[in-house]
């Protein structure tokens, strides 16, 4: 049986479903054959940050997922096969991973939490009872002390920080989460004196920033040792250095934005939090650059092509290509994306073409209507390229170069999940491939677990008049393509869901004027919308409920010097309200100066509304908005808020 999701709510009913059962009922965490476990430990995560009703549930899902590791250790090395990776990107032929090390730190963390976890279910059970709750205290310290002193600093040995650096993280997760626990419970659940809490908090406060640049300076220690290996071209070397990026994006710092969202003080009510962001598949074919002798494009140069055409920023959910073939090459490329402000629903993407007019060649417009089905997720008339059968040579068996062009017979098939890639056998041309030799792209399958396609489009055109007199008639050809795929939760509207906060990725603005991307402002993966000294960016907010249209705002943000930022109902024409944000301290969530009793709100009333966020004197990196429900109604039941994690 299939499920399918269209907003963000209904994403989270689905995930909280699947693990409810593993923290209330004692099951064993799940995965599917072939499903990334660290990828379901993140979204766990993810959801469990939903349902703070039911109290300080996170830790279930780290015990839970501690647990598994132990118990299929042999079968399914998740860790170790990221690890692999690493090697083979970093080549530290000093390294070794040691199986039987890592089991055993995996091992003595998952008892102590095991044992944490059962105090905190036998005080759940007896609340009130002293002698449980003095239990849980002490079995909160031993824990938090364990973490602390041993397993975070066998994961950072000195000149093997790159290879560990996702057992770090992981490590940094669990620490932070029973940090959070104490916090949100440990004085009025746990009789824990006010200071003692305060103390975790402040320590809570400061590992995020430390651990945070810990991963950020060995990221990059990474990069450097990737920049400085031999290869035989520099598409490879993008390649590589591209696969290192959502390796970390992906086990590092998708976990390290998550520490922000888990911070009780900030999110109490539970939060729902959606990464926004591109990972990137390997380019396929050959950037092609027309100044350099050898023509290649450095990584510097297609990263320079990349940031040139935002293509990291968000671009609303691809809808259909167009594309024009001339001597079975592609001459045009064009992406379209959903669109509210157009008349057929449309926004047209970078064109990259030919220097002839288009229109001398037929365009082939395809649809592809995105149904977000959780378990077959598919792209209509999914074969979007030329669907060409052709035939392998009889001398199929001998070295082959892949020409640099991205032939009609680069034939494709996707899925919202999922593309199957097939370069054909082609004769070696006078401009070739080196990394193709054997066909390496020859039924490959590109995707992400929990992605959707997001994203399809070529670099640049190559006129290379050596190559084939054709080129030079056509005036060039696309040279190569990259799939960039997407978090399948994340969708082009802002529906605000009813109950919890919602944390709302700035690059989901509808409109701006001067504001610009600012690539990997906060770390890896996490951009911000740099918006300067009196510009704006206008965000669409939609209510899922209409009887809850009254939130506090609060922006996440970073700004050089001290300044304000003003907020306006554009579709009500409401008067601006303007807060003030100090200079920000490892960007943070800037608050209103307001008194509490005139708390910064916003309605966007029953249909939604437009709401702009304008720069007044100096430029504001807005990283999300986070919109907390004010509730205008008499207060709920107990037994109605433990309901209300279902319905985030």
């Amino acid at each position: 049986m299939t499920s399918t999701f269209t907003t963000l709510s209904q994403w989270n009913k689905l995930q909280q479903d699947k693990i409810k059962p593993m923290i209330f009922d004692g099951n064993p965490f799940m995965t599917s054959p072939g499903v990334d476990e660290l990828t379901v430990y993140k979204t766990g995560i993810v959801t469990a940050l939903t349902m703070v009703p039911y109290g300080p549930v996170v830790s279930g899902i780290a015990d839970v997922f501690l647990t598994y590791l132990i118990e299929t250790f042999n079968e399914d090395k998740s860790i170790i096969r990221y690890q692999t990776l690493c090697n083979d990107l970093i080549q530290n032929s000093l390294y070794q991973y040691d199986d039987n090390q890592t089991k055993a730190i995996f091992k003595a963390c998952s008892l102590a939490f095991k044992d944490y976890r059962q105090h905190w279910k036998e005080l759940q059970a007896d609340p009130k009872n002293e002698a449980l709750k003095e239990v849980m205290r002490v079995s909160f310290q031993n824990l938090e002390n364990e973490i602390a002193t041993k397993y975070i600093y066998q994961c950072r040995k000195g000149g093997f920080e790159v290879n560990e650096l996702v057992l770090f993280s992981m490590f940094a997760t669990d620490h932070l989460i029973i940090l959070r626990d104490c916090i949100y419970s440990g004085n009025k659940e746990w009789g824990m004196h006010p200071d003692s809490v305060k103390i975790y908090s402040d320590k809570f406060n400061k590992l995020i920033v430390d651990y945070a640049e810990y991963c950020v300076t060995t990221y990059n220690q990474g990069i450097t040792t990737i920049s400085k290996r031999p290869e035989a071209n520099m598409k490879m070397r993008w390649n590589r250095l591209n696969r290192w990026r959502n390796y970390n994006i992906i086990c590092v710092f998708d976990f390290v934005n998550l520490w922000f969202a888990m911070d009780p003080k900030v999110n109490e009510q539970g939060v729902c939090h959606t990464p926004v962001r591109y990972l990137f598949s390997d380019i396929m074919g050959t950037p092609y650059n027309s100044v350099d002798d050898n023509h290649q494009m450095t990584p510097a140069k297609i990263n320079e092509k990349i940031a040139a055409n935002n293509y990291h920023l968000y671009q609303n959910e691809l809808k259909k290509v167009e594309y024009s073939i001339e001597d079975r090459r592609f001459r045009s490329f064009q992406p379209f994306f959903h669109s509210e402000n157009s008349a057929d629903g449309f926004r047209p993407g970078i064109l990259v073409s030919g220097t002839r007019d288009p229109k001398l060649n037929p365009i082939v417009a395809v649809n592809l209507p995105i149904t977000n089905d959780y378990s077959v997720a598919t792209i209509k008339n999914g074969y979007f390229m030329m669907n060409c059968k052709l035939t392998a040579p009889p001398n199929a068996n001998a070295a082959r170069d892949v020409n640099a062009f991205p032939w009609t017979e680069f034939n494709t098939f996707c899925t919202t999940r999922m593309v199957e890639c097939e370069l054909r056998w082609r004769t070696p041309g006078t401009w070739s491939d080196p990394e193709a030799v054997g066909q390496p792209f020859e039924n490959v399958k590109l995707s992400f677990e929990g992605h959707k396609i997001g994203n399809i489009f070529s670099l640049s055109v190559n006129s290379y008049s050596d190559f084939t007199n054709k080129l030079r008639f056509m005036g060039g050809a696309c040279d190569c393509f990259i799939f960039a795929f997407l978090p399948e939760q994340v969708f082009h509207q802002n529906i605000i869901p009813k109950v919890g906060n919602t944390l709302l990725d700035a690059q989901k603005y509808t409109t701006t004027d001067t504001a610009k991307l600012a690539y990997d402002y906060f770390y890896p993966g996490v951009h911000a919308m740099r918006v300067p000294a009196e510009g704006m960016i206008q965000i669409k907010l939609i209510p899922e409920d209409e009887t809850q249209t009254v939130y506090q705002v609060k922006i996440r943000c970073d700004v050089k010097k001290q300044t304000s930022l003003k907020v306006q109902n554009k579709t009500t024409n409401t008067a601006e309200q303007e807060f003030y944000i100090p200079r920000a301290v490892n960007k943070t969530l800037a608050t209103s100066t307001l008194p509490a009793t005139d708390v910064f709100k916003i309605d966007i009333g029953k249909t939604g509304s437009l709401i702009q966020f304008t720069a007044t004197t100096d430029e504001i990196y807005i990283q999300s908005i986070l919109l907390i429900p004010v509730v205008t109604t008499t207060a709920k039941s107990e037994e109605q808020k433990k309901s209300n994690f279902s319905t985030l």
